[in-house]
């Protein structure tokens, strides 16, 4: 593969194509890292996948985030050749070994993205690439399952069929909050967002069934789209069958 440092204009530069492999952008190492631009450090150019027409962000986000903090419009680029999903792979395989190591979230959503992206790739090849064992890629794909795999109904502490899917209603619009207007995810919906605020469900909740409805409620306002949507509700369904 043929290899070239450029500098490329940040805003030619895609960043909403689904190519970043973390959870979410770590806002205290993207002020780390612009103070340490202020202060003249030098990082390692970002590592770009071109298609022609497209420049796919695959490893620098955080980078990315400091350029622009201070201002820059240009930023040293590792420019390859290649489409979005030679940018996803990258990018699943790039956190091994950056300044900010990849966690259990992060290994976990870069699986998860391995195995809904790269469907061929075999759990041995997704492994080498996230840098985990093939046990645990295994585990991560019989821990998560899609939303259509969820029952309709499910019983609740006293013997009653209860609906486990609220349907929002047709003119009910949820502007989506975990995506930057550069398209970089800095707060994924996770199961803990829903009880953030336990006082605002319990002041409406008169007892368990009624909370329990509410948390629900909750989770429906994760629109179809957001690629974390399917995780989100295998951790509630894997947190009430370890807690019934």
């Amino acid at each position: 593969m043929k290899i070239k440092i450029e500098e490329i204009k940040i805003k030619d530069i895609t960043t909403n194509a689904g190519t970043q492999s973390r959870l979410r952008i770590d806002r205290e190492m993207v002020k780390d890292y612009t103070e340490r631009v202020h202060e003249g450090d030098k990082f390692p150019p970002v590592v770009l996948f071109h298609d022609g027409s497209n420049y796919y962000l695959a490893d620098g986000f955080h980078r990315l985030k400091a350029a622009m903090a201070v201002g820059k419009v240009n930023i040293a680029s590792d420019v390859r050749s290649g489409n979005r999903d030679d940018a996803l792979w990258f990018s699943i395989g790039a956190n091994r070994t950056n300044g900010k190591r990849m966690g259990h979230g992060d290994k976990k959503n870069a699986i998860m993205l391995a195995i809904t992206n790269f469907p061929n790739k075999s759990q041995q090849e997704i492994a080498n690439q996230v840098g985990c064992s093939q046990q645990y890629v295994a585990m991560v794909k019989g821990d998560n399952t899609s939303t259509c795999n969820i029952p309709e109904t499910r019983k609740d502490a006293i013997g009653r069929n209860r609906p486990t899917v609220y349907k929002k209603a047709d003119h009910e619009e949820v502007e989506d909050e975990n995506t930057t207007d550069e398209g970089m995810s800095e707060k994924p919906i996770e199961i803990e967002e829903i009880s953030e605020n336990p006082t605002s469900l319990t002041e409406e909740c008169s007892d368990g069934l009624a909370y329990c409805e509410k948390a629900i409620a909750e989770m429906q306002k994760i629109q179809k789209e957001d690629t974390h949507r399917a995780e989100a509700w295998a951790l509630m369904r894997k947190w009430l069958d370890e807690n019934e």
